[in-house]
């Protein structure tokens, strides 16, 4: 094969600086951001391959398509181009803490499991990931643990989704009829042969949320033929037998996943999402309310191969046989962490050291005995759909007026439901400044906010009472309800500054209480540092709200940390201006009236601030 020497040379604004790995599809190279000064990932495709020119072009259209998903938990892609000798390159988010096959590995070597929480939350958030793929038309087709990726804070990260639609193609052009993926974690539908979609990813997050959870696998052999054969006509091992603590909600939600036929499992990946937040809650000893439609399949049982079947399934063999180096050559090419995991963190995430006996299996882990997870979690609280049934006005807001906030560290995160008797009590803030108003319309100084923040090591909490005597809210397009609505800015490094543009550092939260039924989770809006509008919930940001019996409206949300890039501590100080807008008339514009907690706060100059203060 002919070499071409990266190491030490410049390509485009990259400095490579050392070679992590390669696989059967491209090098891997640790390389330096000379314009941005960081460093990155690139991955560049094998000589080899370069010949195709279909193939390349497809490589860089699934580049570029990967490169619009705005998510959290997904691999962001950096830029594109080509070396010198005409090999395309991906320039790539460096992820530090190992993929979670690394971490596997690591466990079962030291007799331990992640806690189940933790379990629930990385799935939670990589399924979230898939929800956003999906809806841009990425299907992953080779979802395993080593595509996921970890930050030494425990936070996920999907990665090769689009150099999964690239493998699939150059498997296709290689064989007609041909599969594409990983044994272990392969849909029956991949497995033989047959066209697949989304509900395949989610089968393959249900196989890894299982093995997670059971320490080894649902399907395991001696040779890729026989797992293939389990996928497509036996019934997984009972995860009951391996986990007899796990609450029921846990294991309904492992057993949709893991249906034969997709039209049983959860039809979209946030269909999942909900469901993994019920277990959440469940095993954190919380009743779900939530409504969750699971999918009812028939019974699950195990049969007799059927003969017409065997021969899709010795054609996958045959080109698993063929196509390995593809299925499991870019293992390695995955590699856009460390060659080997650094230490598991612990700060976020609970590992739990277990009596362990050996379970044979290629990722085999640790029988887990019964235990109870004890520590903060990176699951957001679950939002309950709110009643339509006006709740009494709180009376216990003894609120003070001032552009400086004070957030209270909680021992228990709230439940998002609207109603505010789990929070402990404290001072409100109100939002008592005249930012704008119609002199026009009238009574446009008629509501009033009362805020109340809270936190703990993995979100910030928030809790406000409107009081407003007529609640007006207008659908509009896919962004956010004209009318009554919440804004919270946050600027994390300047503490509390007076620049009047949006700089790099800062965030806008957007949440409107609708019709307190069925405003549609795009409609809450979250602004990053990019000063690119996406769906909060697309970031883990749950809201809740219910109605005052005044007209006015109660409103909670959770933030994830990890939105704003910061890890909390007490004494903590970041801009933050708090806002409220109200509609008295249908028809009208946004904004008939604004106030904010920010006395030098005007609707030209939006950007001033107050101070948040952790406590």
């Amino acid at each position: 094969m002919e070499t071409e020497e990266l190491v030490g040379r410049q390509v485009d604004q990259y400095h490579i600086t050392s070679l992590l790995a390669r696989g059967g599809m491209a090098e891997v190279y640790v390389a330096r951001d000379v314009d941005l000064d960081r460093e990155v990932i690139l991955k560049v495709m094998l000589s080899t391959l370069v010949q195709d020119k279909s193939f390349v072009a497809r490589f860089r259209r699934e580049a570029r398509t990967t490169a619009q998903l705005n998510h959290p938990n997904i691999i962001q892609v950096y830029g594109a181009g080509f070396t010198p000798a005409g090999r395309p390159y991906l320039a790539m988010q460096y992820v530090r803490g190992g993929s979670l096959q690394d971490w596997l590995v690591k466990l079962n070597r030291q007799g331990k499991r992640l806690a189940t929480a933790d379990t629930l939350s990385i799935i939670r958030q990589i399924a979230d990931a898939l929800h956003a793929a999906h809806r841009a038309g990425i299907v992953h087709r080779d979802l395993k643990p080593s595509n996921i990726l970890l930050h030494p804070n425990g936070t996920p990260v999907l990665t090769d989704l689009g150099i999964a639609a690239v493998k699939s193609e150059m498997t296709r052009l290689t064989q007609t009829g041909s599969v594409m993926g990983t044994p272990h974690y392969m849909s029956p539908e991949q497995a033989l042969g047959k066209p697949v979609d989304g509900r395949s990813d989610i089968y393959a997050l249900g196989i890894i949320l299982y093995e997670l959870l059971a320490g080894q696998a649902p399907f395991t052999a001696d040779s890729p033929l026989a797992v293939l054969h389990q996928h497509v006509h036996e019934s997984p091992r009972p995860l009951l037998d391996a986990r007899p603590d796990l609450n029921p909600l846990t294991f309904r939600t492992v057993e949709v996943c893991l249906q034969k036929d997709p039209a049983d499992r959860f039809q979209t990946a946030e269909q999942l999402v909900v469901a993994l937040q019920n277990a959440s809650l469940e095993e954190r000893g919380k009743t779900p309310t939530a409504v969750m439609p699971y999918p009812t399949p028939a019974p699950t049982q195990k049969t007799k191969p059927e003969r017409q079947l065997w021969p899709w399934i010795a054609a996958a063999a045959a080109v698993l046989v063929v196509g390995v180096g593809l299925a499991y050559g870019f293992l390695r090419d995955n590699g856009t962490t460390a060659p080997s995991p650094t230490p598991i963190p612990t700060a976020n995430m609970v590992i739990v050291t277990t009596v362990a006996t050996p379970i044979v299996g290629p990722t085999a882990l640790p029988v887990a005995q019964p235990t109870t997870d004890t520590a903060d979690t990176a699951v957001p609280p679950t939002p309950i759909p709110p009643t339509a049934t006006p709740i009494p006005v709180p009376t216990d807001i003894p609120a003070i007026i001032t552009g400086n906030v004070a957030a209270i560290r909680l021992a228990s995160p709230p439940t998002i439901d609207g109603d505010l008797s789990d929070w402990p009590a404290g001072t409100a803030v109100l939002s008592a400044y005249d930012v704008f108003h119609q002199d026009s319309w009238d009574g446009s100084n008629d509501a009033d906010a009362y805020w109340r923040l809270g936190w703990d090591a993995a979100n910030l909490y928030i809790a406000v009472t409107v009081l407003d005597n007529i609640h007006v809210q207008i659908k509009s397009d896919e962004k956010i309800y004209q009318g009554d609505s919440i804004e919270m800015q946050f600027d994390t490094d300047l503490n509390g500054d007076y620049n009047t543009l949006l700089s790099p550092d800062d965030f806008q939260l957007n949440m409107s209480p609708g019709d307190f039924q069925s405003v549609p989770t795009a409609f809450y809006l979250w602004q990053g540092n990019d000063g690119r509008y996406t769906p909060a919930a697309w970031q883990g940001i749950m809201m809740a709200s219910r109605p005052l019996a005044d007209g006015g409206y109660i409103i909670e949300a959770v933030i994830p940390w990890r939105n704003f890039s910061i890890t909390p501590a007490s004494g903590m100080r970041i801009g933050l201006a708090l806002n409220v807008s109200d509609n008295d008339s249908v028809g009208t514009a946004v904004q008939e009236m604004m106030k904010s907690n920010v006395e030098t706060r005007t609707y030209e100059a939006p950007y001033t601030w107050g101070t948040l203060t952790l406590q």
